[in-house]
């Protein structure tokens, strides 16, 4: 993992520790980037993709392929893509 793969998933969970919501962490990791190149999927070694999903008045999140299509398929929900990635080790 790259400097700037790990400060944005370093933001991230200290959001979501302080009690940020999911979307302010998204925010507030991608701003912690301003002035690095923005990170391309293919270099996010050591992270996973959360896959967010709008349905039924919610958002659902999940970093499961198939969580996320079981509840496209059979709950309704619609995928906006992947809305951030979390680091898989500590």
């Amino acid at each position: 993992m790259n400097d700037r793969q790990k400060l944005y998933c370093d933001v991230f969970v200290a959001a979501i520790t302080n009690n940020v919501s999911i979307d302010g962490a998204a925010k507030a990791a991608k701003k912690a980037l301003d002035g690095y190149d923005a990170i391309k999927a293919s270099e996010m070694t050591g992270c996973v993709p959360v896959y967010r999903l709008q349905g039924n008045g919610d958002h659902f999140y999940t970093t499961s392929e198939t969580e996320r299509d079981n509840a496209i398929s059979q709950y309704g929900y619609h995928s906006e893509g992947i809305a951030f990635y979390v680091r898989t080790e500590p």
